[in-house]
């Protein structure tokens, strides 16, 4: 995982069409300053953006004492080929990230839900699919 630290106010989100600043956090929402607008977004899409590599964070150096970010994490299986250890890599993954938590993955990969969706039953985790008609499918896990 690239960014493993929780984000604070002033941290600078960085996209494709430019940079905003983290202003403001309640419970559930990040608010951010792009363009002289403040615009909010869900803790859970902007980890997920994060972790799929759409969205970058550089930390503000002067502020101490950041935590892991460990829950609503997504480990993103689009980018990796067909002959990569998927279940070495989600092995490496759950001893990070607590649940809730996600695997991204393409619609027409080849890849083995039924060991995941296994290892989430014997874990205790509830799971859910969430299926795009193109790009990427959501495998979605939770406490029970």
């Amino acid at each position: 995982m690239n960014y493993e630290y929780n984000v604070k106010k002033g941290d600078m989100i960085l996209t494709e069409i430019g940079s905003a600043v983290l202003m403001r956090e309640t419970r559930a929402k990040w608010f951010y300053l792009f363009k002289n607008k403040m615009i909010g977004i869900r803790k859970s899409e902007f980890w997920e953006m994060v972790d799929t590599g759409k969205l970058g964070i550089s930390y503000a150096p002067n502020k101490k004492y950041r935590t892991k970010q460990r829950k609503r994490r997504t480990l993103d299986l689009t980018k990796t080929h067909v002959t990569e250890d998927h279940e070495g890599l989600f092995d490496d993954f759950i001893k990070f990230a607590q649940p809730p938590f996600s695997i991204a993955y393409n619609v027409y990969s080849e890849l083995n839900l039924d060991f995941f969706i296994d290892k989430a039953n014997r874990l205790g985790l509830e799971c859910e699919i969430d299926r795009a008609r193109f790009g990427t499918n959501m495998l979605r896990m939770y406490d029970a």
